[in-house]
């Protein structure tokens, strides 16, 4: 009885040192996923404000007047009509150029319409060509992420398993502990193995 008490003090005392050493593996796990977790936001944040800047600048370039200037050339029909209506102009001929000058103009009017339109459809498809290549980048960044996340839980569980491999035999140690029978054959079995292996050490020298 007395040898088991003691058995189960020792094992007692293993185990609380098992216990600290697993508690700080913890913690430094603990600190390993915080630091992970920041580099991840701090990778997150950078894209989003890289994206937004191109946002801006494609925005921007967009409303530049050179840009605009693309779309709102005159044709060849426009450009012939107003050259006859300052010709008419120059040779007085006013009522004729009064015609011509509304035939332009409405002709002016559908050309800027129509590059209006064909200027806002270019633009939609422009901005949603960089949409779906900040999406790509961003799934990209995400799985890029993913895969850290995994790969710092598997070395969690790997790393961790000692421990779990120590504390379970403890718990076996310990019933055998509290069974005085089990503990004087485990005990008389491991005398054997040592007085065994000091017989053949010393046949061998």
């Amino acid at each position: 009885k007395q040898a088991a008490d003691k058995e189960v003090d020792i094992i007692n005392q293993k185990r609380s040192q098992v216990e600290m050493q697993y508690e700080k593996f913890q913690k430094q796990m603990d600190k390993q996923e915080e630091d992970i977790e920041k580099e991840i936001n701090k990778q997150i944040q950078s894209l989003k404000a890289k994206q937004q800047k191109e946002i801006d600048k494609h925005d921007e370039d967009w409303q530049n007047e050179k840009k605009q200037g693309q779309y709102n050339r005159a044709s060849q029909r426009l450009r012939v009509l107003r050259t006859q209506q300052q010709l008419l102009m120059n040779a007085k001929r006013f009522e004729e150029a009064e015609q011509v000058c509304k035939i332009a103009d409405g002709v002016a009017e559908q050309e800027a319409k129509e590059s209006h339109k064909q200027m806002l459809s270019a633009y939609k498809s422009s901005r949603r060509k960089l949409q779906q290549k900040h999406e790509d980048e961003f799934d990209t960044l995400m799985r890029s992420c993913e895969q850290k996340r995994e790969t710092f839980k598997h070395q969690k569980i790997t790393l961790s398993q000692p421990y779990i491999n120590r504390f379970n035999n403890l718990n076996r140690e310990q019933e055998i502990a509290k069974d005085p029978e089990r503990l004087w054959i485990l005990k008389y079995r491991n005398d054997e193995k040592q007085r065994k292996t000091c017989n053949a050490t010393s046949r061998n020298t």
